[in-house]
């Protein structure tokens, strides 16, 4: 019981399950578009962007236009495979935006540390400071209280609540910019958690005087708010304007941002491309292992460079990547039927 035999029983296991669906493809087409509705209507931004690009790279490197029906039911048959693999992390990016809606759980105004925390803040703060001098020296004092989080994790994990945040007294964006809300909020302000998707994702706060505001916790490359909220209130922005920054619009980012950026986007766009290469060759019964290793190896680096593009050139970002693995997805097609037949 060596390698090759663990192989072939991986590829049977594959081979088999695929011909199931084949037979059931009008079964597996009807699920596969409930669910896609689905996820899309209750998690647009987060997961429509994803489910555009697999979606297009898939159909650019497997679309037959002699054979529509064929070709819808290859499309459903991956994209429900792909989603069954990967359940946890669509499960966890429903969660998260399922914490956001739900914002009184995550904030807690009253805990004593954060009490405690806005008591000094204010000790700090000249009688006669402005909203502008009080929103820098809130993000100096809120840095230092609250060292940035570099720990680095592929699988999105829960949002941190309060309580999370002052037993670790480290956080991302996302907690520094919860810290500081509780902080303002208790000393009267009229503010908001602020985050973006596109470009970079980012949270940091806004605060509200008349009808106008002012905001803290910037950075380079923020977009327009993809989602607003408060205690009571959570606003969320247009699907169809996220998408489109997502998809169109540049960002300007130093270099650690810049390479953060495509390591990620690289990451994340290079799984439907691996995946969509793996089950062109399963479609195709192809059973050697190289054939495999050069497939997956060639669908990384076709998403690593594309990706480059696409944060150099700062304006096309996900098209690069769709376009190139649409066309490598493409060629590995014909290569394959070729080496079939």
């Amino acid at each position: 019981m060596g390698p090759s035999w663990i192989w072939d029983k991986l590829l049977s296991v594959c081979f088999r399950v695929q011909s199931f669906l084949e037979r059931n493809s009008k079964k597996v087409v009807a699920i596969t578009i409930i669910a896609g509705i689905c996820l899309f209507w209750y998690a647009p931004v987060s997961l429509g962007a994803i489910l555009i690009f697999t979606v297009s790279a898939f159909l650019l490197g497997t679309f037959d236009s002699r054979n529509l029906k064929k070709s819808l039911a290859n499309l459903c048959i991956f994209l429900l495979v792909l989603g069954v693999i990967f359940s946890p992390f669509v499960f966890m990016i429903l969660w998260r935006e399922h914490q956001i809606n739900n914002p009184a759980q995550l904030i807690n105004r009253g805990h004593p540390k954060i009490l405690e925390m806005t008591a000094e803040f204010e000790n700090m703060v000249p009688e006669n400071a402005t909203t502008e001098e009080t929103l820098y020296l809130l993000e100096r004092y809120v840095y230092r209280k609250i060292p940035y989080d570099y720990a680095f994790s592929i699988f999105p994990p829960p949002l941190q609540t309060i309580d999370d945040i002052m037993v670790r007294m480290t956080a991302t964006c996302w907690g520094r910019a919860l810290v500081g809300y509780c902080i303002l909020k208790n000393m009267g302000h009229d503010v908001y958690v602020v985050g973006t998707y596109a470009g970079n994702h980012h949270f940091w706060l806004r605060v509200y005087e008349s009808e106008s505001y002012r905001e803290t916790f910037l950075v380079g490359g923020r977009r327009e708010p993809w989602v607003m909220f408060n205690e009571l209130n959570v606003y969320w922005s247009s699907p169809l304007d996220e998408l489109y920054k997502t998809f169109f619009e540049g960002f300007e980012v130093g270099f650690i941002g810049m390479v953060e950026e495509l390591a990620l986007g690289s990451f994340y766009c290079g799984i439907p491309i691996v995946a969509s290469a793996i089950y062109i060759l399963v479609s195709k019964r192809n059973r050697k292992f190289i054939t495999y290793v050069g497939a997956v190896t060639g669908a990384l680096i076709v998403a690593v460079a594309s990706g480059c593009i696409g944060v150099v050139n700062a304006r096309l970002m996900l098209l690069p990547i769709i376009v190139a693995g649409g066309v490598y997805l493409r060629i590995l097609n014909r290569k394959t039927r070729k080496l079939k037949g």
